[in-house]
């Protein structure tokens, strides 16, 4: 790294950290906090390491990084800071620095072409992806390849069937009532689905939905590991992607992945929204009629929804077309459910006791069934549910409208 490169990183670092007066208010808000008590593990233990690092007072760096990928990014702390202090940026920007001073090492670098593979991808190429995982499927040598792989933890997981993702239906061309689907990355196999559910219940509405080849990861999951310039790579090719694309309206399913997006400097940012939001807000989805389900929801509302999109109430405003179905919303000063992305698989016991109180809180209201809008969140609630023993299902709140809608 140069020295005006570094310079650049480290006054980005100091200018955001010092907006934090170091009151505290947002500890008792932190999950890792709360499981272990340490200050190194709240947000502003986190932002007083970013300090040292940037201002080149910390002595060991492995400290910072331990305790920056420790963290979530869920956020919580930007909800209740007085002094509006921007912490998910703070974070990626040290994680930055950190990979900077940390080099081409074997591990990282096995790492980085790894989020490079995933977040360069475009949907054209996950589709063959997923071809190959529902060959895997076929034979049932999932559980082979995942232990050949090394990555046996990502079994229970793992959808029991994975679907191509459908065209849209061609009709005649309604510009004004066009949209683009994001479909992202490791949604083709993970959450595959819900990407199919959306296409049948927009198209049903009367809104011709597209899928643009060329998009692929949103960049989250390098912005947030420290690969800024990956990000940025990911950023511009769905720029172009989208902006080629005649749709007005963007719709994404999961809300980590509507984050970054909604996030990020440019058009895209305009043109994306969350897709319940857009339903709520569209006449052809007003007019649809629903079969009645007399059945108990919880709602979770993910972080990346509440404390980054600021969204609230649109997934039970959504499933309140359908009749007789009883909807709770958990609590929202709840935990963070403790999928983090992909924290879930690279901190597995830790996002496995942050879990335990979302899990009491749907074990308390018995529901026959769990939505969520993001489609980590659901994994890893899912999985804690089967270890529990409980018979409860996880789903995409648009799946549940697609199958009620009278078709």
């Amino acid at each position: 790294m140069n020295n005006k490169q570094q310079s650049i990183e480290q006054t980005a670092i100091l200018e955001l950290a010092d907006r934090c007066v170091k009151c505290g208010l947002c500890s008792t808000h932190c999950p890792t906090y709360k499981l272990s008590g340490d200050e190194n593990e709240s947000p502003r233990g986190r932002i007083a390491l970013a300090q040292a690092l940037a201002s080149n007072s910390l002595q060991d760096i492995s400290k910072a990084e331990l305790h920056l990928e420790n963290c979530l990014h869920c956020r919580r702390c930007e909800k209740v800071c007085p002094s509006g202090v921007d912490y998910g940026q703070l974070k990626d920007a040290t994680s930055e620095l950190i990979k900077e001073y940390r080099g081409s090492k074997k591990q990282k670098r096995f790492e980085e072409q790894s989020i490079r593979f995933i977040s360069i991808s475009n949907h054209k190429k996950w589709r063959k992806i997923s071809r190959f995982w529902r060959w895997l499927q076929a034979i049932n040598a999932q559980k082979m390849f995942l232990t050949l792989t090394n990555k046996q933890k990502f079994l229970s997981y793992l959808p029991k069937q994975t679907k191509p993702i459908q065209q849209p239906s061609e009709k005649a061309a309604r510009k004004s009532n066009s949209v683009s689907l994001f479909t992202g990355c490791l949604s083709h196999v993970f959450d595959s689905a819900t990407l199919n559910d959306s296409i049948s219940l927009l198209n049903h509405c009367g809104h011709d939905t597209n899928i643009p080849e060329k998009q692929n990861c949103c960049g989250g999951l390098a912005q947030h590991s420290g690969y800024k310039q990956l990000a940025n790579t990911c950023q511009q090719q769905n720029e172009q992607t989208f902006n080629e694309d005649s749709a007005q309206t963007v719709v994404f399913t999961a809300t980590g992945c509507g984050m970054t997006l909604k996030e990020q400097d440019g058009m895209l940012a305009n043109k994306a929204t969350e897709i319940c939001h857009f339903l709520n807000n569209s006449e052809l989805f007003s007019d649809q009629e629903f079969l009645p389900l007399a059945i108990t929801v919880v709602v979770h509302t993910p972080c990346s929804e509440r404390n980054a999109l600021k969204q609230y109430g649109e997934i039970e405003k959504a499933l309140s077309n359908i009749p007789d179905l009883n909807i709770i919303s958990l609590p929202e000063n709840i935990s963070c459910c403790g999928a983090g992305g992909n924290y879930m698989f690279t901190h597995q016991d830790k996002a496995a006791q942050i879990r335990e109180a979302v899990l009491d809180q749907i074990e308390k209201h018995k529901p026959d069934l769990v939505v969520s809008s993001n489609y980590t969140c659901r994994m890893h609630l899912q999985a804690g549910l089967h270890e529990k023993a409980l018979d409860t299902a996880t789903m995409h709140p648009i799946s549940l409208l697609w199958q009620q809608l009278k078709k």
